[in-house]
């Protein structure tokens, strides 16, 4: 590898940030500088917009680190760690990434892109010991509908609100009311396709059974009133 590329390989490492517009600029600023095919710009232009797509949703607690190395061996895609930010001293409590020749790897009949994700027990358990506060205003958010519940659980975590997701089908809603009951959740949020046409929520509460319909707008002042 000449100088030149190495270099540009440099920045690629150094670019870390959580601002969206940021990281469009730097990223592609450097990706021209590449004499690479179309096809191949293409190809990483879509890879990184995956990146790019969890801020659109609101999900702002993640920084893109370029820099950011994991199993060379068998991680061939993205490639994350999860840190507690109130307690960074400890690094990292999980991380994994995407692999597609792992599974041929071990005698399986095909490649398979697949994503994998473990965490550390140690860590885990010194952060558990350490952690202060209760879940006794836990909220259970429950999706009908896929891809409608990030931007609010996004939204709920960031007012202090602890909050679980169940990603079910019409038919298992039951089943996600248990898990939130087994769990003392106080209230559950269920977002369903006759709801979200009403640009509401469908509020559940646990202990007496109530429901009621709240703004979309309007839930989460609705809910830090309710905890």
């Amino acid at each position: 590898m000449d100088a030149k590329k190495a270099e540009i390989l440099l920045e690629f490492g150094r670019i870390k940030s959580n601002d969206l517009n940021l990281l469009k600029e730097k990223y592609f600023a450097i990706l021209k500088k590449l004499s690479i095919t179309e096809k191949d710009l293409e190809d990483i232009e879509n890879i990184i917009q995956g990146y790019f797509n969890l801020f659109e949703l609101n999900i702002k607690n993640i920084e893109f680190d370029l820099g950011l190395v994991r199993g060379m061996d068998y991680y061939d895609g993205y490639v994350f760690e999860i840190v507690d930010l109130n307690n960074k001293e400890i690094g990292s409590i999980a991380g994994g990434g995407e692999y597609s020749r792992l599974i041929k790897s071990f005698e399986g009949p095909m490649n398979l892109s697949a994503i994998g994700i473990a965490g550390g027990i140690e860590r885990t358990i010194e952060k558990v010991n350490s952690k202060q506060e209760t879940n006794k205003n836990l909220i259970s958010v429950i999706s009908l509908v896929e891809g409608k519940a990030e931007k609010l659980i996004s939204t709920l975590r960031e007012n202090n609100i602890p909050t679980t997701y169940r990603q079910l089908n019409k038919e298992d809603i039951k089943r996600g009311l248990k898990f939130a009951d087994a769990n003392n959740v106080n209230v559950a949020i269920i977002i369903g396709e006759k709801e979200l046409k009403d640009g509401k929520y469908r509020i559940k509460h646990m202990k007496t059974g109530k429901e009621e319909l709240i703004e979309k707008e309007t839930v989460i002042n609705f809910i830090k009133e309710l905890i």
